[in-house]
């Protein structure tokens, strides 16, 4: 007969939550979101973002930008996705996540494969590393 330990009978149990650290300011934050996809997820999941990968990709000989390998290849929003919607929130203030999501499936820059780039898994988290250790301003 196997064990239960589901629940609070997992010694790792932390009362029904996954806690995680923000990156910012250190504060213990809540991943758990219902079940629900963020803006991001719903668009990365959109046929939409797969015809922007390939072309991205194909674009790019599917070769990494930076350091020419051919294996681990993944696409990468110059201007990052994340910073696009946080825009699209700002503008629309009063707009819920389905009235962003619904703004962000029309917004161009989103789409755009000049705003894309192929790079290895290695070379796409060291950007995003650097993106994370960088105050990022698209004007610059």
């Amino acid at each position: 007969m196997e064990t239960d330990i589901s629940g609070a009978n997992n010694p790792n149990w932390r009362g029904g939550t996954t806690k995680a650290k923000c990156v910012d300011c250190g504060k213990e934050i809540s991943n758990w979101k219902g079940g629900l996809l963020t803006v991001e997820q719903a668009i990365r999941s959109t046929k939409e973002f797969d015809s922007w990968v390939k072309a991205v990709k194909d674009r790019d000989a599917r070769s990494c930008q930076r350091c020419h390998t051919k294996v681990g290849i993944e696409t990468h929003h110059i201007i990052p996705l994340g910073i696009i919607i946080d825009g699209l929130r700002y503008r629309n203030s009063d707009a819920g996540d389905e009235e962003i999501l619904s703004i962000a499936k029309r917004f161009a820059l989103i789409w755009d494969i000049s705003n894309g780039t192929t790079l290895c898994h290695k070379c796409h988290m060291g950007k995003h590393k650097k993106l994370r250790t960088e105050e990022y301003n698209p004007c610059q």
